[in-house]
C-alpha cells in the first residue's frame, strides 16, 4: 500500500511539472541568442510573454533582473533591483537632500535606449514617493500619496 501511494505521489509530481513545463511561451531563437549573448552568465532563467514582448527575469552576480525584448530578438530595456548604497553617489546625495528621514525602498535600475534612470519609493511618516532620478542626480516625483 505504501508503495502504491509512493509511486501514485511520484506520477502526480511528474504530471504537474509537465503540465507546468508547458505553460511557459515559446520564445523565438533570435530572442534567446540575443539573450545568451548579453547574459551568458546568467541563472535562474523564466521566460514569459507580454503582447509584443518577451519579458524574462533572471538572476546574474546576485542581482535579480528583468529584461524586454522585442519578437524579432532586440534588448529593449533591462530592469534591475539595486540596494541604496549602490546608487550613484550624486543620486544618494540629492535623495539625503531632498528626502532627509525617509525610509528608501524598492530601489530599480532601468537602462533601455533613453539612458539609465531610477525609480525608488521615499516614505516620510506623512507621505509616500515614488521618485525617479536620473544618474547626475536630478530626481523628480512620479507620484506622491498620503499615508
Amino acid at each position: 500500500m505504501k508503495k502504491n501511494f509512493l509511486l501514485l505521489s511520484g506520477l502526480l509530481v511528474a504530471g504537474w511539472i509537465t503540465v507546468i513545463a508547458q505553460g511557459d511561451p515559446i520564445v523565438d531563437s533570435r530572442t534567446q541568442e540575443s539573450f545568451k549573448k548579453e547574459f551568458p552568465d546568467a541563472q535562474f532563467v523564466k521566460w514569459t510573454a507580454i503582447s509584443d514582448y518577451q519579458v524574462v527575469n533572471f538572476v546574474l552576480l546576485d542581482h535579480r533582473l528583468e529584461a524586454f525584448f522585442s519578437k524579432q530578438g532586440e534588448l529593449l530595456e533591462t530592469r534591475r533591483d539595486l540596494n541604496y548604497n549602490q546608487l550613484p553617489l550624486a543620486v544618494m546625495k540629492e535623495l539625503e537632500k531632498n528626502f532627509p528621514d525617509s525610509d528608501l525602498s524598492e530601489i530599480e535600475e532601468i537602462s533601455n535606449t533613453d539612458g539609465t534612470k531610477y525609480i525608488l519609493v521615499a516614505e516620510t511618516t506623512k507621505r509616500k514617493y515614488k521618485v525617479a532620478a536620473t544618474p547626475d542626480g536630478t530626481l523628480s516625483i512620479i507620484e506622491r500619496t498620503k499615508k
